[in-house]
């Protein structure tokens, strides 16, 4: 006879036989054998790119850069992703896709990949000829821009005499040229949002000039 006490690994024999090889024996009235099992858990592997981390459910320790977490065949696996403090999550790749919560039930090739991206900050954004503006003279504003995902997006919009108007709305042009006329005589300043690709935010970074003059 056999007694199976559940499934997964073989942990050895016992009875007629032993050790976790092939049992042969010779069969008598006296024979007896059990098998015995334990369940062999699953790594489950997960890689995070870029500035962030995962936590799972079950739970198990976050997950940054690659980690493999072992869970039972059969696990329904729970996946959160949490961007540092100034990044994004872009979305997962490999069993799971788009930015939600990733459910996925543990087999022998799972795996995902979990991306991040900083958000874009804006280190430069000056004109090419400081001081007072003239009618007629042209002049450009020129930004720099370090993380985000490309290409960033660039949206200037002024402020004349106190009224804003947006001159460049977002595109990935990081420059802005304007030639002052004479019904623009008076305060100005300019500002600049910058956003990753494919955002939807009114501007994940912003910067904006002092208070510049238009003379005849």
């Amino acid at each position: 006879s056999s007694r199976s006490r559940s499934k997964g690994r073989p942990s050895g024999w016992t009875g007629a036989c032993s050790g976790t090889g092939t049992c042969r024996f010779t069969l008598t009235n006296e024979n007896w054998l059990t098998a015995t099992f334990v369940q062999t858990n699953l790594p489950f592997h997960i890689r995070v790119v870029g500035p962030g981390t995962v936590t799972m459910s079950p739970s198990r320790p976050p997950c940054t850069g690659e980690c493999s977490p072992s869970f039972a065949p059969g696990t329904v696996v729970t996946l959160a992703a949490t961007p540092l403090d100034g990044a994004t999550f872009l979305g997962w790749g490999g069993e799971c896709s788009g930015t939600g919560a990733c459910v996925l039930t543990v087999r022998s090739t799972s795996g995902v990949t979990a991306d991040f991206a900083s958000q874009p900050t804006i280190i430069t954004f000056t004109p090419n000829a400081p001081g007072t503006l003239r009618v007629g003279v042209p002049i450009t504003w020129s930004a720099g821009v370090t993380g985000g995902v490309l290409p960033v997006h660039y949206q200037f919009t002024r402020d004349d005499n106190g009224t804003a108007v947006l001159v460049q709305d977002f595109g990935t042009n990081p420059a802005y040229t304007w030639v002052p006329t004479a019904a623009d005589i008076g305060t100005h300043r300019l500002q600049l949002a910058v956003r990753s690709a494919g955002s939807a935010a009114a501007g994940e970074d912003f910067a904006i000039t002092e208070v510049f003059t238009v003379a005849p």
